[in-house]
């Protein structure tokens, strides 16, 4: 945000607003990590597709993998699977997928990607953010990581995955401040595009 304010103070108002899309005008500060070729920090403008950040700009996924998902948005967003690559930039629609653009990061995932793991490995970071004022997010966190984990090591039980949508549920409406209210978002979206993976470490148990 702070990046922009410069050249709208420069250019005006009327010039900024006449980059970008309808709802989401001017631009925004990308910053590429995970698997891909060209890590580090991009502008670009809103209407951008996610393809041409990725590869245009990324110069794609390593080592001629496959991509699998990004996740945008930081710990706190959304993870999306290659097949909404075409995705543009837009405030609306990303958050109408489950992936909130938030501070612009986007973390590129290939094809060996577990999508457990990666869940996991965003919940873990956010339980040492959590303040542990109020209960919904302290042990929201806490109950979703410990089941996440089993998960991780392929030891998921009947009845974790309703858990963890109700976990999100709870925190999502009831947390006092915004880190608890989107929590929740990564394992939202993991479940709304890859839910098969979750039911594969039940599968694995039961065998």
């Amino acid at each position: 945000t702070w990046a922009n304010v410069p050249q709208i103070i420069g250019r005006g108002s009327e010039w900024y607003s006449g980059i970008g899309t309808e709802r989401s005008k001017g631009t925004k500060m990308i910053s590429l990590s995970g698997s891909i070729v060209n890590t580090g920090v991009v502008e670009v403008p809103f209407g951008t597709s996610l393809k041409e950040i990725v590869y245009d700009i990324g110069g794609g996924v390593p080592k001629g993998k496959k991509l699998k998902a990004v996740h945008f948005g930081a710990a706190m967003g959304g993870t999306l699977p290659a097949e909404l690559i075409d995705t543009p930039l837009d405030f609306d629609v990303l958050s109408k997928l489950g992936a909130a653009i938030g501070a612009g990061g986007l973390f590129v995932m290939d094809e060996d990607t577990n999508i457990v793991h990666m869940s996991r490995f965003f919940l873990d970071f956010l339980a040492d953010e959590s303040c542990g004022k109020c209960v919904p997010c302290r042990e929201g966190i806490r109950q979703m990581l410990r089941i996440l984990t089993r998960m991780s090591d392929g030891k998921g039980k009947e009845g974790d995955i309703e858990t963890l949508e109700e976990l999100c549920e709870v925190g999502s409406a009831a947390s006092l401040c915004a880190l608890g209210k989107t929590t929740s978002s990564p394992i939202r979206s993991a479940l709304r595009y890859f839910r098969n993976e979750y039911e594969a470490t039940i599968t694995q148990d039961a065998d």
